[in-house]
């Protein structure tokens, strides 16, 4: 059975990019070009309340001097912005630092978990706040564990 977005998308190729090659060359772009698309969709059904989609940096994509985002590999992953937890605390008055710092701290172990790295900037962006207060908040939760045995649990 014809698949009518990859014959859309193998025409478009050999009109476009007419020196390419021969249309299983096409094909196979047009391929490459659905993996990217399909690895960076995902139904509305699989994303409940408090959840959102984020395009993370690939864990295995290796870093490099003065890389720019668009020379990454990145990976959408499904993270809980705001959970039941999350708002318990605040309406029991733990300050709002703490429960940022448990999100952010959740939301990188879920974007590993699926394969991504959040960025402070990220971080800075889903839990609104400026990415300086992220790396001191990070730097902050680095020393507890430092202070601590090997095990922890999120503050």
């Amino acid at each position: 059975m014809a698949k009518p977005l990859e014959n859309a998308l193998v025409h478009k190729i050999e009109k476009e990019f007419p020196r390419i090659g021969r249309s299983h060359i096409c094909k196979l772009c047009a391929d490459m070009i659905l993996e990217v698309v399909n690895g960076h969709i995902q139904s509305k059904q699989t994303v409940r309340h408090g959840q959102i989609l984020w395009t993370a940096v690939s864990i295995d994509d290796r870093p490099g001097l003065s890389q720019k985002i668009a020379d990454t590999d990145l990976v959408t992953v499904l993270l809980d912005a705001s959970t039941a937890q999350d708002i318990q605390s605040s309406l029991d008055g733990v300050h709002p630092n703490k429960i940022r710092l448990r999100k952010a701290v959740r939301m990188c172990h879920q974007a590993y978990e699926q394969g991504g790295l959040l960025t402070n900037y990220d971080l800075s962006e889903i839990l609104n706040i400026p990415d300086t207060l992220v790396g001191h908040r990070a730097r902050t939760f680095s020393r507890t564990l430092v202070n601590r045995d090997s095990s922890y649990s999120i503050p």
